[in-house]
């Protein structure tokens, strides 16, 4: 019912999958402009309808475009990996 920033949502992102979620954490915020991105609420007919939509969004487009979003927002491996080391070596100066 809440998350803070799903991992899985990015991880369908890196791998351009169609992504089916609800609501929670940053989700929405994630996948705005993603194409084959889909965002719904917790009722059952509504998720099934929204997979309805993410298997045929892949059965005639194949790939989105997450990847590409993770890379405008600096999510992408590279760039939280070069942050975390800018992290690690401000804070090695310090000691």
């Amino acid at each position: 019912m809440w998350e803070g920033s799903p991992n899985v949502v990015k991880e369908s992102m890196a791998a351009n999958t169609p992504v089916i979620c609800t609501n929670v954490g940053d989700a929405e915020w994630l996948l705005k402009d993603v194409n084959g991105s889909f965002v719904t609420n917790f009722e059952v007919e509504s998720i099934a309808e929204k997979i309805l939509e993410a298997v045929s969004y892949s059965q005639i487009h194949g790939e989105t475009n997450g990847r590409t979003k993770l890379r405008e927002l600096f999510l992408d491996s590279d760039s939280v990996a070069n942050r975390l080391m800018d992290i690690y070596e401000s804070t090695w100066k310090e000691v």
